[in-house]
């Protein structure tokens, strides 16, 4: 019966295979989302490399990824606690919103049994990065695996080779004094 059964089973299983869909490979991505590598080493990056040489010296060097357009993202992580350090390098950079967007956190609403989201309204913080003042504001509340997460607006600056790249800054910590005080400790 086993050997009746095996052509039976052969045929069924080719027959499922041709009428099956072929995959199609997705066409590759050109944004800078798209990690191109996560590497040691920075030369293909296209961006003036910013760096924050407190972390370096305090938390470890950097994790490293180089993006497809030769862009950049530093990530600096303090031992194995929740604070970290994001410096982003881009060709080009988004335009700052006219005011600090406000922060949400969720809540429980002890009336209706439910959660529900409580907006924070802010005001523009401001540090000088690389010689110029700089927006920032808290971009979230954190939650139970994160601290708080605090982002610059995209930024450009001129290194001192001439070219110019635009930066983001971000620092997840446990305060807004901590976070200014990482803020500002870029450097070229």
């Amino acid at each position: 019966m086993k050997l009746l059964l095996c052509p039976f089973i052969a045929v069924i299983a080719v027959g499922a295979i041709s009428c099956s869909t072929p995959a199609v490979a997705p066409a590759p991505s050109t944004t800078t989302s798209e990690p191109e590598e996560t590497t040691v080493d920075l030369a293909n990056a296209k961006v003036p490399v910013v760096r924050s040489a407190y972390a370096e010296k305090n938390w470890g060097l950097p994790q490293i990824t180089i993006y497809q357009d030769g862009g950049y993202r530093l990530i600096y992580r303090q031992g194995k606690t929740l604070n970290y350090l994001f410096i982003h390098g881009m060709l080009e950079g988004e335009a700052a919103p006219a005011t600090a967007p406000p922060w949400s956190e969720e809540s429980f609403d002890d009336k209706t049994g439910y959660p529900k989201m409580i907006r924070h309204p802010q005001e523009w913080q401001t540090s000088t990065i690389l010689g110029k003042s700089v927006k920032w504001y808290q971009n979230d509340g954190g939650g139970g695996a994160d601290f708080p997460l605090y982002k610059t607006v995209d930024f450009p600056a001129k290194s001192p080779d001439g070219r110019v790249g635009y930066y983001r800054i971000e620092v997840a910590t446990t305060s807004t004094a901590r976070a200014a005080d990482l803020i500002k400790r870029v450097n070229w």
